[in-house]
């Protein structure tokens, strides 16, 4: 067993020694014409060493988290996205240079029989204020030509107390590129004590996309903010009965508990903003091992929303209720179930379960209550039973906003209904809601987990029974 773990712990150093090796330095490219004309197939199979792969079936990017696979002029990569254009092309890059919020990376172990196994690995990392500055003045003096003055600063917006925000920006060069710097870091006042880094990351838009008017893929926001025109464009009638949206960007959220944060960054994206799922986790206080919790996240994308003139409409969810209210609601789902498996003959859910005493305190487990409901009697109340009027609202919000081309956030509880190859089995999670069909009575959805979950689709009965939140964000008139 020892000869073994010491076997394993020397491939993996062999591997990351070979990592290092084939590390791609991107910098060097991206100051080349024939690297933005590079065909997306052929981008992913050369660079295949560096861990790439496309993040969804269109091959609309692709992205890599392989440690140590990337590097812009000696500087290492955490995370390196590439958008590709409509006609083939590279459109933009964004090179993930340092982030605190759920650090995620990928390695890449030989098992010593000639195969090769990749797998994602959590690690919290942290540098001291001096590195942080250092990391910047590095990657600013590659992006400023010799004897030029590096650009003004500006400060951005942030929901969070104490988080200070900023970008540069630097103009067309020869190669018509744009690169914009953005970071963010936590401090009060002027106490560098007190001094947390957050992120750093640099965005180069390519030829192609600043021909277009600098917007992605999508509608963007000017375009939105001009009227439902353009946002109608991207709903698709399928003559089969299906209609969805399409257009809609995917992020790979990968192993960290990131569904909400990833839904958050794939409709910012599908409005044309340039957002990253690390900007918004420090913004919604999210973790890669805890998420995000219903309220935070609803808070956070709130926030955001309103910096890009999009607001937060809630259709379902008790957000707002204060804590006497929710339980009142808890107590008054318990007993609704319990009328409906009684009905069934099955067996209902003691107050033992869900409630415990602890001194003067009486404590309620909503979870409790998630893992003993049975799948059957859970949409029999749901579906036939008190809530079969909030089902018919249900399915009006979803048939309402997919027709105008608004994706919705869909909050979940998964494990009540069997759902196959998705990495995560139980729990609360988010997704977006994207379209529908009345014909097989379906609701089509999207996870962002990566290619394989663009377009997936479940009995609406059985996605109003897992359901516990729905939201979307629109552009203000």
């Amino acid at each position: 067993m020892r000869r073994r773990m010491l076997l394993v712990a020397l491939a993996a150093m062999v591997a990351a020694l070979a990592a290092d090796e084939n590390a791609y330095d991107i910098g060097k490219d991206l100051g080349e014409e024939s690297f933005w004309k590079s065909d997306p197939v052929l981008f992913v199979k050369r660079h295949e060493k560096q861990g790439f792969q496309f993040t969804s079936g269109s091959r609309e990017g692709a992205d890599t988290r392989l440690d140590g696979a990337v590097v812009f002029h000696g500087t290492p990569v955490y995370e390196t996205k590439v958008s590709f254009g409509e006609a083939g092309g590279i459109s933009r890059v964004e090179l993930m240079l340092f982030a605190t919020a759920g650090t995620e990376r990928e390695e890449i172990i030989s098992t010593g029989d000639g195969h090769k196994l990749r797998r994602r690995v959590r690690t919290d990392k942290t540098i001291s204020r001096d590195e942080f500055v250092q990391m910047m003045k590095d990657v600013r003096d590659k992006l400023t030509p010799s004897g030029a003055k590096s650009p003004e600063m500006e400060t951005d917006r942030v929901a969070k107390p104490n988080v200070v925000q900023k970008s540069q920006t630097w103009p067309k060069t020869a190669i018509p590129t744009v690169a914009k710097l953005t970071w963010n870091y936590t401090q009060k006042g002027n106490r560098k004590d007190t001094f947390e880094p957050g992120f750093v990351r640099l965005a180069v838009d390519g030829p192609d996309r600043l021909a277009a008017g600098g917007k992605r893929a999508g509608i963007g926001l000017a375009n939105a903010a001009k009227g439902a025109k353009k946002i109608v464009d991207n709903v698709i009638h399928d003559p089969r009965g299906d209609v969805f949206i399409d257009n809609v960007p995917m992020v790979d959220q990968g192993q960290k508990g990131y569904c909400a944060v990833a839904t958050s960054e794939r409709v910012l994206r599908y409005y044309g903003v340039d957002v990253d799922e690390h900007e918004i986790a420090q913004a919604a206080g999210s973790s890669a091992e805890t998420g995000t919790s219903t309220r935070g996240m609803k808070d956070s994308v709130q926030a955001i929303g309103k910096k890009y003139k999009l607001g937060t409409v809630v259709t379902y969810g008790d957000f707002e209720k204060p804590t006497n209210e929710r339980i009142e609601g808890l107590v008054k789902e318990v007993a609704n179930y319990n009328k409906a498996a009684k009905k069934l003959k099955k067996k209902e859910i003691a107050e033992s379960v869900y409630v415990r005493h602890q001194g003067n305190m009486t404590i309620f487990s909503p979870a409790a209550v998630d893992e003993a409901m049975d799948a059957e009697v859970l949409r029999d109340m749901k579906v036939n039973g008190a809530q079969r009027s909030k089902f018919t609202r249900f399915l009006k919000d979803v048939h309402d906003q997919v027709n105008k081309g608004i994706p919705l956030f869909w909050g979940v509880t998964l494990g009540t209904y069997p759902e196959p190859d998705i990495p995560q089995a139980r729990g609360g999670h988010m997704r977006l809601i994207i379209g529908y069909n009345d014909k097989k009575k379906e609701v089509i959805y999207t996870d962002s987990w990566g290619a394989g979950h663009e377009l997936k689709r479940m009995p609406a009965e059985w996605a109003w029974t897992i359901s516990h939140c729905l939201m979307y964000m629109k552009p203000l008139r």
